[in-house]
C-alpha cells in the first residue's frame, strides 16, 4: 500500500487510536487526510470518531476551514465525500439557527453549501 507524505505525518497519530485507544489531536486540517486513511487501511472506528468531532467540536470558523480544506482535497475526494456531506449539514443547521453569520461564509461555498 502507498502512503502520501501527508499520510505518513499523521500515520502514528492513526496507530495510537487503533492500539493505544488515545484521543486523537484532531484539527479541521487533519481530519480529512485521517479519515481517507481511516477508509483506505479500513478503521471505521477511526472515521467515526472523526465524523464525532466534525459535528460536535468545530466552532463556525473551523467547520469553514475544514469544508474549504476538504475541497481542495483532490485526491481524497471520494473518501471524504460522507464527512464533507456531515460538514455541509452541520453549516447548514448553524447557519439556519444564526443567519446573520452567513456574512463569515465566502459566496461561493455559501452557494455549495446551500
Amino acid at each position: 500500500i502507498q502512503v502520501l507524505p501527508s499520510e505518513a505525518a499523521l500515520f502514528p497519530l492513526m496507530l495510537d487510536f487503533m492500539y493505544c485507544e488515545s484521543s486523537l489531536p484532531l484539527s479541521s486540517g487533519r481530519a480529512c487526510t485521517l479519515y481517507a486513511m481511516a477508509d483506505k487501511f479500513v478503521v471505521p472506528l477511526l472515521q467515526k470518531a472523526i465524523q464525532n468531532f466534525v459535528e460536535k467540536s468545530l466552532t463556525l470558523t473551523e467547520l469553514i476551514e475544514f469544508i474549504q480544506h476538504a475541497q481542495d482535497q483532490q485526491f481524497y475526494k471520494k473518501e471524504i465525500e460522507r464527512l464533507v456531506l456531515c460538514a455541509t449539514s452541520k453549516l447548514c443547521a448553524y447557519l439556519v439557527k444564526y443567519p446573520s453569520e452567513a456574512r463569515l461564509v465566502q459566496p461561493p461555498l455559501l452557494l455549495n453549501t446551500l
